[in-house]
């Protein structure tokens, strides 16, 4: 049960990581698309 609710908090953080990532990708290239909120 522990490491169940461990894996999920870590796969959590790992999207909101590469969601991070994919926004400032984007904002450095200049695009505001539909993303931008």
């Amino acid at each position: 049960m522990i490491n169940k609710f461990k894996i999920s908090i870590l796969m959590l953080i790992l999207v909101v990581f590469c969601t991070i990532i994919f926004v400032a990708s984007v904002n450095t290239c200049g695009v505001d698309g539909p993303l931008q909120v």
